[in-house]
């Protein structure tokens, strides 16, 4: 159902063909990827669209991006799954991998989903962060690292869906005008919601099966 709402809510935006053409050419966990960060993007009212892959260095980017100053950028985005076992190694090749997907001579962002366990192990996020500040040292075309989890949190009426979000922003890249040269203005102290336009699959359902299941109640 995820899925669904995503291609749909997502059928206006540039580039959505291409999401389609991979996941019937059988590459769901890239593309699956790459839709759960455009949401992320969607919720913090970043503008972007999927780009169609080149096939070679520097062109095999996932996503034409608008950066916070409104230059044009791209990104590249990653996923570890939630059974991946933290290294600095794993992560730093990650990054290495993604920088060589994006043009040298475009501002360019890396989104990086993370497991849970990684994003509120203290000493693992410090050992991230550590990591990424090294890699912003010998690489000039990354404007910045967004790190992110799905997180399950517990609340008085039981379990919830939440996001942590984390954006790493680099002093050392080689683009000039006004910054910041960031992907997402992290203004607020929680993840922005969905917008007012956006289709909730789940409320379909509810508002469709509540007159039956009332009406099956009553009979009863």
């Amino acid at each position: 159902m995820q899925l669904a709402e995503r291609l749909y809510n997502f059928q206006s935006v540039p580039g959505i063909e291409n999401c389609i053409d991979q996941l019937a050419g059988g590459d769901i966990e890239g593309t699956f990827a790459e839709l759960d960060a455009a949401e992320l993007l969607t919720k913090y009212g970043a503008a972007f669209s999927f780009h169609k892959k080149e096939g070679k260095t520097g062109g095999n980017y996932d996503a034409e991006v608008v950066l916070c100053n409104n230059v044009p950028g791209c990104a590249e985005i990653k996923c570890k799954i939630e059974s991946t076992v933290f290294s600095q190694v794993t992560v730093e090749t990650t990054l290495d991998h993604a920088q060589k997907q994006v043009p040298k001579d475009k501002p360019s962002a890396i989104v990086l989903k993370i497991p849970q366990e990684w994003f509120e192990d203290k000493a693992t996020l410090k050992a991230i962060l550590s990591v990424v500040e090294s890699f912003f040292a010998i690489t000039d075309h990354i404007v910045c690292v967004v790190i992110y989890c799905a997180a399950i949190i517990y609340r008085g009426h039981g379990p919830a869906n939440a996001l942590r979000v984390d954006q790493i922003i680099s002093d050392k890249h080689k683009f000039e005008g006004d910054p910041p040269y960031c992907l997402l203005a992290l203004t607020h102290t929680n993840v922005p919601g969905y917008p007012p336009k956006w289709v909730r699959f789940p409320n379909l359902f509810v508002k469709a099966f509540t007159p039956v299941i009332r009406a099956v109640l009553r009979e009863e």
